[in-house]
This record gives C-alpha cells, structure tokens and sequence, in this order.
C-alpha cells in the first residue's frame, strides 16, 4: 500500500529514496538510537576517540542536509575532542 502511494506520487525517484521513503520509521529508530549512544559514551567517558567522531559525522550529515543552527560550532568542538 504504501509502496503504491511512493510510486503513485513519485514515479521519477530514484531507488535508493523509494527504499528509504519505505523505511523512514526504522531510520527515525536508528537515528536517536546513533545520538544517544554518542552521547551516553562520551558522559560515561568511554570510546573518547570513537564518539566525537560518530558525533561529528552525524553532524555533518545534518549540514549537508541544510539545517544549520550550532552546527557549525559543534562541529568544531567535536573536531577538538578527536584531537585531544
């Protein structure tokens, strides 16, 4: 049903954004469940090099995506943790 209203509506798209139109709760899940293990790590102070470079990458996928607020100033702070 669903896969029906995605081609009905956008018959153009590529198939990679159907795939992911299809799945967009599953994303959702994996996306807060990305956020809260980088910040539990970096609270608890464990994988201290890993974290902010997860974080970082996150947080680059937001700018890409265009939504600009602290992002840039995050960004740079996680680039200082990795390097610390």
């Amino acid at each position: 049903m669903q896969q029906a209203l995605i081609l009905k509506y956008y018959p153009d798209m590529d198939l990679s954004w159907r795939t992911l139109m299809q799945h967009l709760i599953l994303f959702s899940y994996v996306v807060a469940f990305g956020e809260l293990a980088v910040g539990v790590t970096l609270v608890l102070d464990i994988f201290v090099g890993v974290a902010p470079f997860f974080g970082a990458f996150m947080n680059s996928n937001y700018l890409f995506a265009g939504i600009i607020s602290i992002n840039p100033l995050l960004l740079f702070i996680e680039l200082f943790l990795i390097l610390a």
